[in-house]
């Protein structure tokens, strides 16, 4: 079963992230200083609060003082489907979330293929390790400086400024 509208979002209110979030809800709320791309890749994931929904195709500038302040584009839309697996069965998304280690499947405008996460760290702030698994899609390059480019808008996140209307 595929889930809808996984959206790695660019923010740069501190520094430049990545935040992936979609519909369902069910799944580790991530940001990422790079999405991977590459077989091997391997990058960092910390939960965070999700955005409400309504706000799923905002861009535009969040004003500072308010929660992820600073520049905000929709970097990538699409769905994903749960391929986790144990002792070759199905593991249910919200239980491999539980254990620690999903793998998902992505079908999104720009990032496509297997990805595999594991919980490093299980605190008050869980850390997930995001590795793209090796498929057809890996090592087909870098689409985070390929691609910089909303997939709504066409622009940058650098290309935002405070005169052009926000798209929400």
């Amino acid at each position: 079963m595929a889930c809808r509208s996984p959206r790695p979002r660019r923010n740069a209110p501190s520094r430049s992230h990545r935040r992936a979030q979609h519909e369902e809800g069910a799944g580790p709320p991530g940001l990422t200083p790079r999405l991977a791309g590459r077989k091997g890749d391997r990058r960092l994931a910390v939960e965070v609060e999700d955005h409400p929904l309504e706000y799923r195709n905002f861009e535009g500038i969040i004003p500072e003082g308010q929660y992820g302040a600073g520049r905000v584009i929709v970097w990538d839309t699409g769905t994903f489907r749960n391929i986790t697996k144990r002792d070759g069965q199905p593991v249910p998304l919200d239980q491999a979330i539980e254990n620690g280690q999903l793998a998902i499947w992505l079908e999104g405008k720009k990032l496509k293929g297997g990805f595999a996460l594991t919980r490093i760290r299980d605190d008050k702030k869980p850390i997930w390790l995001l590795v793209k698994k090796r498929d057809a899609y890996a090592n087909a390059g870098d689409p985070v400086t390929e691609q910089p480019e909303s997939v709504l808008s066409g622009r940058t996140i650098e290309e935002l400024d405070e005169k052009q209307p926000a798209i929400v």
